[in-house]
Protein backbone atom coordinates (compact mmCIF):
# COMPACT_ATOMS: atom_id res chain seq x y z
CA UNK A 1 0.00 0.00 0.00
CA UNK A 2 1.24 3.60 -0.93
CA UNK A 3 2.43 5.82 2.15
CA UNK A 4 -0.69 7.78 1.98
CA UNK A 5 -2.32 4.79 1.30
CA UNK A 6 -4.12 5.13 5.34
CA UNK A 7 -5.46 8.87 4.74
CA UNK A 8 -7.02 7.82 1.25
CA UNK A 9 -8.74 4.44 3.10
CA UNK A 10 -9.76 6.97 6.15
CA UNK A 11 -10.77 9.60 3.55
CA UNK A 12 -12.81 7.23 1.48
CA UNK A 13 -14.49 5.74 4.98
CA UNK A 14 -15.47 9.03 6.08
CA UNK A 15 -16.94 9.85 2.61
CA UNK A 16 -18.86 6.91 2.45
CA UNK A 17 -20.37 7.14 6.01
CA UNK A 18 -21.54 10.97 5.30
CA UNK A 19 -23.00 9.58 2.03
CA UNK A 20 -24.92 7.05 4.13
CA UNK A 21 -25.59 9.59 6.53
CA UNK A 22 -27.11 11.60 4.65
CA UNK A 23 -29.13 9.31 2.66
CA UNK A 24 -30.81 7.91 5.84
CA UNK A 25 -31.39 11.23 6.47
CA UNK A 26 -33.08 12.19 3.05
CA UNK A 27 -35.04 9.30 3.23
CA UNK A 28 -36.35 10.19 6.77
CA UNK A 29 -36.81 13.84 5.53
CA UNK A 30 -39.01 12.09 2.74
CA UNK A 31 -40.96 9.85 4.86
CA UNK A 32 -41.94 12.88 7.34
CA UNK A 33 -42.68 14.97 4.39
CA UNK A 34 -45.69 12.69 3.54
CA UNK A 35 -47.14 12.89 6.84
CA UNK A 36 -50.39 11.17 7.51
CA UNK A 37 -51.82 10.15 3.85
CA UNK A 38 -55.82 10.79 3.06
CA UNK A 39 -58.33 8.13 4.36
CA UNK A 40 -61.46 6.99 2.26
CA UNK A 41 -63.72 5.39 4.53
CA UNK A 42 -66.51 3.50 2.79
CA UNK A 43 -69.92 1.98 5.23
CA UNK A 44 -71.25 -1.33 4.07
CA UNK A 45 -74.88 -1.58 4.88
CA UNK A 46 -75.35 -5.11 4.70
CA UNK A 47 -72.05 -6.07 6.39
CA UNK A 48 -72.09 -3.91 9.25
CA UNK A 49 -68.58 -2.65 8.86
CA UNK A 50 -67.19 0.82 7.72
CA UNK A 51 -63.74 0.26 5.62
CA UNK A 52 -60.77 2.15 5.61
CA UNK A 53 -58.08 2.73 2.45
CA UNK A 54 -55.48 4.43 2.32
CA UNK A 55 -54.74 6.95 -0.78
CA UNK A 56 -53.77 7.16 -3.16
CA UNK A 57 -52.65 3.16 -2.81
CA UNK A 58 -55.73 1.72 -2.27
CA UNK A 59 -54.39 0.09 0.39
CA UNK A 60 -57.18 -1.03 3.01
CA UNK A 61 -55.61 -0.34 6.60
CA UNK A 62 -58.54 -1.26 8.80
CA UNK A 63 -62.56 -2.74 8.93
CA UNK A 64 -64.51 -1.68 11.83
CA UNK A 65 -67.20 -3.14 13.27
CA UNK A 66 -70.13 -1.16 13.91
CA UNK A 67 -73.99 -1.05 14.72
CA UNK A 68 -76.64 -2.31 12.21
CA UNK A 69 -77.50 -1.14 8.87
CA UNK A 70 -74.68 1.70 9.18
CA UNK A 71 -75.88 4.49 6.78
CA UNK A 72 -74.23 7.73 7.15
CA UNK A 73 -70.54 8.26 8.09
CA UNK A 74 -69.23 11.97 9.29
CA UNK A 75 -65.83 13.22 10.50
CA UNK A 76 -64.56 16.45 12.77
CA UNK A 77 -63.02 18.67 10.93
CA UNK A 78 -59.54 17.84 12.77
CA UNK A 79 -60.24 14.41 11.76
CA UNK A 80 -59.83 13.18 15.38
CA UNK A 81 -63.71 11.63 15.31
CA UNK A 82 -65.64 9.62 13.05
CA UNK A 83 -69.52 9.24 13.69
CA UNK A 84 -71.46 6.69 11.63
CA UNK A 85 -75.50 6.74 12.22
CA UNK A 86 -76.99 2.58 12.46
CA UNK A 87 -80.42 2.47 11.36
CA UNK A 88 -81.10 -1.40 12.05
CA UNK A 89 -80.06 -0.35 16.37
CA UNK A 90 -81.07 3.35 16.26
CA UNK A 91 -77.80 4.14 17.17
CA UNK A 92 -74.48 6.09 16.29
CA UNK A 93 -70.88 4.83 16.85
CA UNK A 94 -68.04 6.33 17.50
CA UNK A 95 -65.04 5.81 16.42
CA UNK A 96 -61.01 6.72 17.04
CA UNK A 97 -59.40 7.43 13.58
CA UNK A 98 -56.19 6.77 15.33
CA UNK A 99 -56.79 3.12 16.36
CA UNK A 100 -59.63 2.62 14.37
CA UNK A 101 -61.28 1.24 17.37
CA UNK A 102 -64.85 2.40 18.50
CA UNK A 103 -65.07 4.92 21.16
CA UNK A 104 -68.51 4.91 22.57
CA UNK A 105 -71.91 4.26 21.31
CA UNK A 106 -74.75 7.13 21.20
CA UNK A 107 -78.15 5.82 22.01
CA UNK A 108 -80.25 8.41 23.05
CA UNK A 109 -84.23 7.78 23.60
CA UNK A 110 -86.51 7.94 20.47
CA UNK A 111 -83.55 8.08 18.18
CA UNK A 112 -85.71 6.04 15.65
CA UNK A 113 -83.99 5.66 12.24
CA UNK A 114 -81.54 8.03 12.64
CA UNK A 115 -79.53 8.75 9.17
CA UNK A 116 -78.08 12.09 8.15
CA UNK A 117 -75.43 12.96 10.03
CA UNK A 118 -73.94 17.32 9.91
CA UNK A 119 -70.69 18.45 12.22
CA UNK A 120 -70.22 22.13 12.93
CA UNK A 121 -67.40 24.29 11.43
CA UNK A 122 -65.80 24.26 14.58
CA UNK A 123 -66.27 20.34 14.99
CA UNK A 124 -67.86 20.95 18.84
CA UNK A 125 -71.20 19.89 17.96
CA UNK A 126 -72.59 16.99 16.08
CA UNK A 127 -76.74 17.09 14.19
CA UNK A 128 -78.29 13.58 13.54
CA UNK A 129 -81.66 13.07 12.07
CA UNK A 130 -84.29 10.28 13.14
CA UNK A 131 -86.20 9.93 10.56
CA UNK A 132 -88.50 7.68 13.00
CA UNK A 133 -89.50 9.72 15.57
CA UNK A 134 -89.09 13.36 13.20
CA UNK A 135 -86.39 14.70 15.50
CA UNK A 136 -83.18 16.13 15.63
CA UNK A 137 -80.38 15.75 17.99
CA UNK A 138 -77.58 17.83 18.94
CA UNK A 139 -74.23 16.15 20.62
CA UNK A 140 -71.35 17.70 21.95
CA UNK A 141 -68.40 16.04 20.13
CA UNK A 142 -65.47 16.61 23.23
CA UNK A 143 -67.68 14.71 25.97
CA UNK A 144 -70.14 13.04 23.69
CA UNK A 145 -73.13 13.73 25.13
CA UNK A 146 -76.63 14.63 24.40
CA UNK A 147 -77.33 18.26 24.50
CA UNK A 148 -80.48 18.68 23.32
CA UNK A 149 -83.51 17.45 21.10
CA UNK A 150 -85.74 18.96 18.64
CA UNK A 151 -89.52 17.69 16.99
CA UNK A 152 -90.31 18.74 13.43
CA UNK A 153 -93.25 19.20 11.97
CA UNK A 154 -91.52 17.59 8.32
CA UNK A 155 -91.96 13.84 7.69
CA UNK A 156 -89.31 11.65 6.05
CA UNK A 157 -85.93 13.90 7.33
CA UNK A 158 -82.54 12.69 5.85
CA UNK A 159 -79.67 14.28 5.17
CA UNK A 160 -77.57 16.69 5.99
CA UNK A 161 -75.58 20.07 4.61
CA UNK A 162 -73.74 22.44 6.80
CA UNK A 163 -71.24 25.14 6.17
CA UNK A 164 -67.77 25.86 6.84
CA UNK A 165 -68.95 28.60 8.71
CA UNK A 166 -71.90 29.99 10.60
CA UNK A 167 -74.23 28.07 12.04
CA UNK A 168 -77.13 27.57 9.13
CA UNK A 169 -78.02 23.90 8.45
CA UNK A 170 -79.87 22.50 5.84
CA UNK A 171 -81.87 19.11 6.23
CA UNK A 172 -83.92 17.18 3.15
CA UNK A 173 -87.51 15.80 4.23
CA UNK A 174 -88.23 13.03 1.43
CA UNK A 175 -92.08 12.66 2.76
CA UNK A 176 -92.77 16.66 3.61
CA UNK A 177 -91.40 17.28 -0.05
CA UNK A 178 -88.98 20.43 1.71
CA UNK A 179 -86.11 21.34 3.29
CA UNK A 180 -85.68 22.30 7.14
CA UNK A 181 -83.02 25.53 7.93
CA UNK A 182 -82.11 25.45 11.40
CA UNK A 183 -80.12 27.05 13.34
CA UNK A 184 -77.44 24.24 14.85
CA UNK A 185 -75.73 25.97 17.52
CA UNK A 186 -79.27 26.88 19.33
CA UNK A 187 -81.26 23.72 17.87
CA UNK A 188 -84.11 26.32 16.39
CA UNK A 189 -86.46 25.49 12.88
CA UNK A 190 -85.90 29.26 10.93
CA UNK A 191 -88.03 27.90 7.57
CA UNK A 192 -89.31 24.86 6.00
CA UNK A 193 -88.64 25.18 2.23
CA UNK A 194 -90.72 23.25 -0.28
CA UNK A 195 -88.72 22.16 -3.23
CA UNK A 196 -90.33 18.61 -4.56
CA UNK A 197 -91.12 15.40 -4.66
CA UNK A 198 -88.75 13.19 -2.67
CA UNK A 199 -85.47 15.42 -2.07
CA UNK A 200 -82.91 13.62 -0.17
CA UNK A 201 -79.60 14.49 -1.09
CA UNK A 202 -77.90 17.75 -0.19
CA UNK A 203 -74.66 19.59 -0.52
CA UNK A 204 -73.32 23.41 0.38
CA UNK A 205 -70.65 25.18 -2.33
CA UNK A 206 -67.26 25.81 -0.36
CA UNK A 207 -67.83 29.59 0.04
CA UNK A 208 -71.62 28.49 1.41
CA UNK A 209 -73.70 30.60 -1.33
CA UNK A 210 -75.33 28.03 -3.44
CA UNK A 211 -77.62 25.16 -1.91
CA UNK A 212 -78.28 21.79 -3.97
CA UNK A 213 -80.75 19.80 -3.37
CA UNK A 214 -81.22 16.43 -5.51
CA UNK A 215 -85.31 16.04 -5.67
CA UNK A 216 -85.50 12.32 -6.50
CA UNK A 217 -88.79 11.81 -7.97
CA UNK A 218 -88.18 14.91 -10.36
CA UNK A 219 -85.16 13.54 -11.87
CA UNK A 220 -83.42 17.55 -11.05
CA UNK A 221 -80.89 19.19 -8.79
CA UNK A 222 -82.49 22.36 -7.75
CA UNK A 223 -79.90 24.87 -7.40
CA UNK A 224 -80.71 27.94 -4.35
CA UNK A 225 -79.60 30.51 -2.64
CA UNK A 226 -78.58 29.77 0.86
CA UNK A 227 -79.90 30.87 3.30
CA UNK A 228 -83.21 33.24 1.15
CA UNK A 229 -84.46 29.68 -0.13
CA UNK A 230 -84.65 31.70 -3.90
CA UNK A 231 -84.25 28.65 -6.42
CA UNK A 232 -81.82 29.87 -9.15
CA UNK A 233 -82.27 27.04 -11.51
CA UNK A 234 -83.51 23.54 -11.57
CA UNK A 235 -81.04 21.34 -14.17
CA UNK A 236 -81.84 17.84 -15.16
CA UNK A 237 -80.07 14.50 -13.59
CA UNK A 238 -80.57 10.70 -14.47
CA UNK A 239 -82.49 8.64 -12.57
CA UNK A 240 -83.52 9.10 -8.78
CA UNK A 241 -80.67 11.48 -8.19
CA UNK A 242 -79.93 10.82 -4.44
CA UNK A 243 -76.45 11.90 -3.49
CA UNK A 244 -74.49 15.46 -4.31
CA UNK A 245 -70.70 16.52 -3.69
CA UNK A 246 -69.10 19.49 -4.68
CA UNK A 247 -65.52 20.19 -5.95
CA UNK A 248 -63.04 21.96 -3.32
CA UNK A 249 -63.11 24.73 -5.52
CA UNK A 250 -67.33 25.06 -6.36
CA UNK A 251 -67.09 24.71 -9.79
CA UNK A 252 -68.92 21.20 -10.41
CA UNK A 253 -71.54 18.98 -9.12
CA UNK A 254 -71.60 15.46 -9.18
CA UNK A 255 -74.76 13.67 -8.39
CA UNK A 256 -75.04 9.93 -8.27
CA UNK A 257 -78.37 8.41 -9.93
CA UNK A 258 -79.35 5.13 -8.24
CA UNK A 259 -81.72 3.76 -11.50
CA UNK A 260 -79.17 5.08 -14.32
CA UNK A 261 -75.70 3.57 -12.61
CA UNK A 262 -73.99 6.99 -13.40
CA UNK A 263 -73.23 10.66 -12.46
CA UNK A 264 -74.75 13.60 -13.90
CA UNK A 265 -71.79 16.60 -13.44
CA UNK A 266 -73.54 20.01 -13.01
CA UNK A 267 -71.39 23.31 -14.60
CA UNK A 268 -72.10 25.55 -11.42
CA UNK A 269 -71.51 28.66 -12.98
CA UNK A 270 -73.23 27.99 -16.16
CA UNK A 271 -76.27 25.99 -14.26
CA UNK A 272 -76.12 23.14 -16.85
CA UNK A 273 -75.16 19.46 -17.30
CA UNK A 274 -71.20 18.86 -18.13
CA UNK A 275 -71.63 15.02 -18.67
CA UNK A 276 -72.26 11.80 -17.25
CA UNK A 277 -70.32 9.24 -16.14
CA UNK A 278 -71.13 5.35 -15.63
CA UNK A 279 -70.43 4.02 -12.42
CA UNK A 280 -71.63 0.63 -11.21
CA UNK A 281 -74.95 -0.76 -10.07
CA UNK A 282 -77.60 1.64 -7.48
CA UNK A 283 -74.34 4.22 -7.20
CA UNK A 284 -75.22 6.37 -3.46
CA UNK A 285 -72.68 8.14 -1.47
CA UNK A 286 -70.28 10.11 -3.21
CA UNK A 287 -66.82 11.94 -1.99
CA UNK A 288 -64.32 14.00 -3.10
CA UNK A 289 -60.46 14.29 -2.95
CA UNK A 290 -59.23 17.56 -1.75
CA UNK A 291 -57.27 18.24 -4.70
CA UNK A 292 -60.65 17.93 -6.74
CA UNK A 293 -58.77 15.18 -9.24
CA UNK A 294 -61.10 12.15 -8.27
CA UNK A 295 -64.40 11.40 -6.92
CA UNK A 296 -65.34 7.86 -5.26
CA UNK A 297 -68.62 6.27 -5.66
CA UNK A 298 -70.41 3.54 -3.55
CA UNK A 299 -72.38 1.37 -5.86
CA UNK A 300 -74.93 -0.38 -3.50
CA UNK A 301 -75.64 -3.38 -5.66
CA UNK A 302 -71.97 -3.98 -7.65
CA UNK A 303 -70.33 -4.30 -3.43
CA UNK A 304 -67.78 -1.73 -5.29
CA UNK A 305 -66.87 1.94 -5.31
CA UNK A 306 -65.87 3.35 -8.61
CA UNK A 307 -62.94 5.43 -8.85
CA UNK A 308 -63.27 8.83 -11.04
CA UNK A 309 -61.11 10.85 -12.63
CA UNK A 310 -63.20 14.69 -12.70
CA UNK A 311 -61.25 16.01 -14.96
CA UNK A 312 -61.41 13.23 -17.79
CA UNK A 313 -65.57 12.19 -16.56
CA UNK A 314 -64.37 8.97 -16.43
CA UNK A 315 -64.59 5.40 -14.32
CA UNK A 316 -60.51 5.23 -14.22
CA UNK A 317 -61.30 1.49 -11.21
CA UNK A 318 -62.90 0.12 -8.69
CA UNK A 319 -62.35 -1.21 -5.33
CA UNK A 320 -64.00 -4.16 -3.83
CA UNK A 321 -65.98 -3.57 -0.35
CA UNK A 322 -68.38 -4.86 1.56
CA UNK A 323 -72.03 -5.87 1.36
CA UNK A 324 -74.38 -3.06 0.09
CA UNK A 325 -71.75 -0.29 0.38
CA UNK A 326 -73.11 3.44 0.49
CA UNK A 327 -72.28 5.94 3.14
CA UNK A 328 -68.17 7.22 2.34
CA UNK A 329 -66.51 10.27 3.55
CA UNK A 330 -62.60 11.16 2.89
CA UNK A 331 -60.40 12.53 6.26
CA UNK A 332 -57.75 14.50 4.34
CA UNK A 333 -54.30 14.01 4.80
CA UNK A 334 -51.70 15.97 7.20
CA UNK A 335 -48.14 17.30 6.14
CA UNK A 336 -45.19 17.04 7.93
CA UNK A 337 -44.89 18.41 11.72
CA UNK A 338 -49.31 18.11 12.14
CA UNK A 339 -51.38 16.08 13.93
CA UNK A 340 -53.39 13.72 12.27
CA UNK A 341 -56.29 16.23 12.80
CA UNK A 342 -54.10 18.67 11.08
CA UNK A 343 -52.86 20.57 14.39
CA UNK A 344 -49.63 21.65 14.79
CA UNK A 345 -47.33 20.05 16.88
CA UNK A 346 -44.61 22.28 19.34
CA UNK A 347 -41.28 21.57 18.13
CA UNK A 348 -39.70 21.59 21.09
CA UNK A 349 -36.09 23.39 22.05
CA UNK A 350 -33.01 22.15 22.63
CA UNK A 351 -30.49 23.98 25.37
CA UNK A 352 -30.73 27.87 24.73
CA UNK A 353 -29.51 27.57 20.80
CA UNK A 354 -31.68 28.17 17.95
CA UNK A 355 -33.92 25.14 17.05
Amino acid sequence: MPANGGSIFRALSRLCCGAAVALWAWGSATAAEQGTPPRLLVLNKHADSLMVFELPSHRRVATVAVGDEPHEVAVTPDGTKCYVSNVGDRSITVIDPKAWSVLRTLAPERLDTPHGLGISHDGRFLLATSEGSRRFYLFDTQRDVLLRALTSTEEGMHMIAMPGRGWDAYVTNRSSGSVTVLDAKHLSIEAHIHVGSGPEGIALTPDGRLLLVAVQNEGEVIIMKAGSGRIQARVPAGQTPIRIAVTPDGSLALVSNRHSDDLTVIDLKSRSVAGTIGVGRNPGGVAITTDGIHAYVANNESNTVSIVSIGEQRETGTLDVGDHPDGIAIIPGSPSGDEPGGGKRQRRKSGGGPS
